[in-house]
């Protein structure tokens, strides 16, 4: 059977920005209760009292404040680097892009800084790279592959120890912290050990700033 604490996790777990102020003390549990009951009574079809649904609320918020507290001696174990001047550029899956792709490889030199990030999906490749060597990789490709490209990028990546890749809600606490700040995210790439956000270049700073406060534990989310 439904119940009333069940639902009320489910309607605020769909709303990240309600989540963020109640887990910093920013919203009323009587107030935002008041905004609630309708919802749960159309879900439960049957009426519930305001002090059931204000105590719902409270439990989620405790929930929510627990997660944060194990995630803080998460990301007291991470580290933070920064990388800009970055192109991403998405091009149409197909056989023949698959084989000049691999190609990319012989124009890449790690030992001078160059990066080559490629995301496959069922669709679409992306490649994440140094702006001075974009021209190179498109010519590479072809331009009639191009679905869409992005100039003007920047990487904020954080690299955590193996041991912490089964602690629950590490990107999510992290996407929400920089969405919090209304920070557009334009890529996310991730490996074991290393989570990677693609932004756009006026936007890393701030995000730096966002997720090394996070990683202090001055404002886990």
């Amino acid at each position: 059977m439904v119940s009333i604490a069940h639902v009320v996790s489910d309607k605020l777990s769909k709303r990240p920005f309600i989540e963020e102020a109640l887990s910093r003390g920013l919203i009323n549990y009587g107030a935002l209760a008041d905004e609630m009951i309708p919802l749960v009574e159309a879900t439960l079809q049957k009426k519930v009292k305001h002090s059931a649904v204000m105590m719902a609320i409270r439990r989620h918020t405790e929930k929510i404040n627990q997660l944060k507290s194990n995630q803080i001696d998460f990301f007291k174990n991470t580290d933070l680097s920064v990388r800009s001047n970055l192109f991403e550029v998405t091009f149409q899956k197909s056989s023949d892009v698959h084989k000049k792709i691999i190609q990319l490889y012989d124009i890449i030199n790690p030992s001078q800084g160059d990066i080559l990030n490629i995301i496959q999906g069922n669709y679409e490749i992306t490649i994440i790279s140094n702006q001075v060597i974009k021209k190179k990789i498109i010519e590479k490709v072809g331009k009639s592959n191009i679905i869409k490209s992005f100039d003007n990028l920047s990487s904020v990546s954080i690299r955590f120890p193996i041991k912490h890749i089964n602690t629950p809600g590490f990107i999510f606490a992290c996407v929400k912290a920089i969405s919090w700040e209304q920070i557009n995210i334009v890529e996310v790439v991730s490996t074991m050990t290393e989570l990677t956000f693609i932004l756009n270049e006026r936007d890393v700073i701030p995000a730096f700033e966002i997720l090394k406060n996070l990683i202090s534990g001055g404002n886990a989310v």
